[in-house]
């Protein structure tokens, strides 16, 4: 069957149960005699609250406020004495006990601690975090603002409980990394899902013009932080289970902000100015002298010579500005957000710049009574002008060549623009580079939603969701003609376009099956299609004042086209009693057109539960003065990565070839393998949740426990079967690990409010199995490898001889001249604790170089500490992010 009529048949049998569920759910009789209630709901300051949700505890009866936070709720007088509950996103659930009908007038707090707030869970709508089997960390529109990044992932950074987030280039809009609890995978990307407003984004970081780590981004950078009213990031395999194949490195859910109905439209500007320069500077060489004869050691005679510090021209003071501009407001019908923003970036690097233009419109419509319209667009438009530092041409990067170079001549051109050959054959000059070479980016990105919210009878309720996004990047590199570097010239062109597309059907029914007791089920299906197109063009020997790749000769060309396509169909059924006791059982059946028919659909299960203790009677007459909420909770659960692997790669390819003028094939040496299957997940969390001292203070602990097994590897296969490698499922993985997380409103006054923050989190990584017990090298100039019984990623790196035993045993052994040497041995024995050494018969290393385990960039910890403070007007706030104990190769610094 081929994947695109299993991926109509699920969209049909997903449409069929929503439809069936519409159709056959009766409604119920509504009581002769009612309690009424009405009144109005605002904040802390007296500001009416729209959209705030009022329903009887433990059933679906309930409505919501309008415009100006005004309602009137109706139920059945048989109920009382009733618990009404008023519930809204990052404000504390308030509930009040009502037995006649009246004005009741409520004042809602925002949840500081968030241990009470709203969020939503993928299907499930917005549920509060108390019912919750799993943890789930958000962070608001102030957090994400105050953070002053100019890409969204960096503004996580401190701000969730076991995300490692780092960056990874130093450029102007420099791609930024976001593990969540630890490596998950080997073979493909450890990035988390990313969804904005229900669409599924592209996050990759593309690289069509190579020019260093300087050069890359994320493609989220498209994405202005001010426009984000909140993020919500699932960790664990139990609660990103529901979202199945695609998230086994966790999910990040990004809402935007919307307009609100009643009253004058709202209108924000704001303006910021930033500046950044480098940390630290290498340090030079400036003795006056250099050898006569550098590379004999017994030489000591020396020649008078200049030095010359590169870096006080390669580096800069690089300025930032944002403006930035939106309009809110609307009516009981319809709503509307407006945005616009201009940003552009030095770079430290001189000559290197990012200016970033967005526009978004988000517009909500209510239909019916019963059904609302949200749709939503983004259009950005970004450049960059890079500087290559040492990716295109490792000899004449800005910052590999003020390494290797003897710092001896003055690099700056001479009055009729000429630069100099600094000094050594094989390098540029590091000036020439920055002022003479051109390498841009241009990306033009839309990214548009549609939602069609439903509720149709009391109790039914479901979403209709169409995600779109694309892009198009340009990316050019140019060297002149007669470069020190490259006499000859060099003109590359890259282009890339991209579209993912995503269509998500989502029905839920809830239901008070007896007093106390609600049942709520979920059922839906999802279609996902991406495809991207790429051609990349490259020439050399450039005509004079020519630019573009057709004033030379072609070099190299390649041009590649891809396309998968995801579906899957789920149903979770949560069981909610007494309002204190909450069970969820789900299941998701998700396939991939990447894998073969026989391991495509994978099936991905998770249960969890939550016991609010502090609402058993014992606990409020003991300790619910003290502690307000207590909430234990377990889940587990499975997920996978179906896009572990590319679209083409379980088959054996055939790359073109030319020989003789005419056009062939030839085997690639990557043999396929039909058999793989996708990675998956399955993980243990246990977690408890307090708030204490009324409300003052809120602890999250959480314990879990993951295992990542079928990791895809490449393994080198023997050279009789007529390849080189091929990819097999041959691998596990674990993560264990604790999260903490303590939160505290320290002074909460009208004029004056301080609140205090602070997060630690350990993760153990270790890889368990590899084929055969063997090593891998993954990266870093194969300086990192995937080593079983070791963290993912540790260094197995050559490293000095030393004393093997003796009184000097681990001291450095010198060669007879006095000099450090390296390590040998026999290969065959050698490990990562550094087995196999060998020495002669004069106590030298003898044998081939050999490799041992010489650090681990995994950190033992990682913490922040936050404190946020407010008096009237101005806002102050502070924050102290620490990664401990980890271990980093520095290139440079070896170089």
């Amino acid at each position: 069957m081929s994947s695109s009529s299993i991926c109509a048949r699920g969209v049909l049998a997903g449409a069929l149960v929503v439809a069936f569920l519409f159709a056959y759910v009766p409604t119920s009789a509504l009581a002769q005699t009612t309690i009424r209630m009405d009144g109005t709901v605002t904040d802390a300051l007296g500001e009416p609250l729209a959209g705030v949700s009022i329903r009887l505890s433990a059933t679906t009866v309930g409505t919501i406020t309008d415009a100006d936070g005004e309602y009137v709720f109706q139920f059945n007088a048989d109920r009382v004495p009733a618990t009404v509950e008023f519930s809204f996103v990052g404000f504390i659930t308030e509930r009040l006990s009502v037995s006649q009908s009246g004005t009741y007038d409520v004042s809602m707090r925002e949840d500081i601690l968030g241990i009470s707030e709203v969020v939503v869970t993928g299907v499930s709508g917005l549920t509060e975090k108390r019912q919750l089997g799993n943890s789930i960390s958000t962070v608001g529109a102030a957090e994400i603002g105050n953070a002053g990044a100019t890409d969204v992932t960096a503004a996580l950074s401190g701000k969730v409980p076991g995300a490692l987030v780092s960056q990874t280039s130093g450029s102007p809009a420099g791609s930024i990394s976001v593990k969540l609890r630890g490596n998950s995978t080997i073979n493909s990307d450890s990035e988390p899902l990313y969804i904005i407003d229900g669409v599924i984004v592209d996050n990759s970081s593309p690289e069509l013009v190579p020019v260093g780590s300087g050069g890359v981004q994320n493609r989220l950078v498209d994405l202005n932080p001010n426009d984000i009213a909140r993020i919500e990031v699932i960790k664990g395999a139990a609660a990103a289970a529901i979202y199945g194949s695609r998230a086994s490195n966790g999910v990040v859910q990004i809402f935007t902000k919307r307009g609100q109905a009643g009253g004058a439209p709202r209108v924000t500007y704001s303006t910021s100015v930033s500046s950044s320069s480098v940390r630290k500077t290498l340090r030079v060489n400036e003795a006056p002298f250099r050898w006569e004869d550098p590379s004999d050691n017994s030489n000591l005679n020396k020649i008078a010579t200049d030095r010359f510090d590169y870096q006080d021209y390669v580096f800069t003071n690089g300025l930032g500005t944002e403006n930035y501009l939106s309009v809110a407001g609307g009516s009981n019908e319809t709503t509307y957000f407006v945005s616009g923003s201009f940003l552009r970036n030095e770079g430290i690097v001189r000559n290197a710049d990012f200016s970033r233009a967005t526009l978004r419109v988000n517009l909500g419509q209510t239909l019916a009574s019963w059904a609302r319209l949200d749709v939503g667009t983004n259009i950005a438009r970004s450049n960059s002008n890079d500087v290559p530092t040492g990716g295109e041409g490792f000899f004449d990067g800005a910052i590999t060549t003020i390494q290797f170079l003897p710092h001896e001549v003055d690099a700056a051109a001479d009055e009729n623009g000429v630069y100099p050959a600094p000094g050594n054959a094989f390098f540029g000059n590091p000036f020439e580079v920055i002022d003479r070479y051109k390498f841009t980016q241009d990306v033009n990105r839309f990214t548009g939603n549609a939602t069609l919210s439903m509720t149709p009878l009391e109790g039914l309720s479901g979403e209709v969701i169409l995600g779109y996004d694309a892009f198009a990047q340009t990316a050019r590199g140019f060297k002149p003609l007669g470069t020190v570097a490259d006499n000859n010239g060099f003109s590359r062109r890259g282009d890339l376009s991209r579209r993912l597309f995503n269509m998500d059907a989502t029905a839920r029914y809830a239901k008070e099956v007896s007093p106390g007791i609600l049942s709520t089920t979920s059922v839906g299906g999802t279609v996902q299609n991406d495809r991207s197109e790429s051609i990349v063009n490259e020439a050399d020997n450039l005509g004079p004042i020519v630019e573009t790749v057709d004033g030379g000769t072609i070099s190299s060309s390649f041009d590649l086209i891809s396309e998968r396509s995801l579906w899957g169909v789920f149903a979770q059924e949560t069981v909610g009693i007494q309002d204190k006791l909450f069970l969820t059982v789900a299941g998701r059946f998700d396939g991939s057109s990447v894998f073969g028919e026989s391991n495509r659909n994978q099936f991905y299960p998770k249960v969890s539960g939550a016991y609010v203790l502090s609402e058993e009677s014992f606990w409020q007459e003991s300790l619910g003065d003290n502690i307000d909420l207590f909430k234990v909770r377990a889940s587990w659960g499975k997920s996978g990565n179906l896009t572990g692997i590319g679209p083409f790669e379980r088959f054996t390819n055939y790359n073109p070839i030319s020989f003789n003028g005419e056009t062939g094939l030839i085997p690639s040496s990557a043999q396929g393998n039909a058999d793989i299957k996708p990675e998956t997940q399955t993980e243990l969390e246990l977690g408890v949740d307090l708030s204490a001292l009324g409300g003052k203070l809120g602890v999250e602990f959480t314990f879990y426990d993951q295992t990542i097994d079928d990791l895809l590897l490449s393994r080198v296969l023997s050279p009789s079967t007529g390849a080189s490698t091929r990819i097999e499922n041959v691998g596990q993985l674990t993560n264990t690990g604790v999260e903490l997380v303590v939160r505290s409103a320290v002074v909460q006054q009208p004029d004056f409010n301080l609140n205090l923050a602070a997060q630690f989190s350990k993760n153990k990584n270790e890889v368990t199995s590899l084929a055969g017990g063997s090593s891998f090298a993954i990266g870093g100039f194969s300086s990192q490898y995937a080593i079983e019984g070791e963290p993912l990623g540790v260094f197995f790196w050559r490293a000095y001889a030393r004393h093997l035993d003796g009184p000097n045993e681990g001291e450095l052994l010198l060669t007879p001249d006095g000099l450090p040497q390296a390590e040998r041995g026999d290969q065959a024995m050698q490990d990562a604790t550094g087995n196999g050494a060998m020495r002669d018969a004069n106590g030298q290393p003898t044998g081939a170089l050999l490799r041992i385990l010489v650090g681990d960039p995994n950190p033992d910890w990682q913490g922040a500490f936050i404190a946020d403070a407010n008096y009237k007007n101005f806002s102050f706030r502070a924050q102290l992010d620490a990664v401990q104990g980890f271990d980093v190769i520095n290139w440079n610094r070896r170089n």
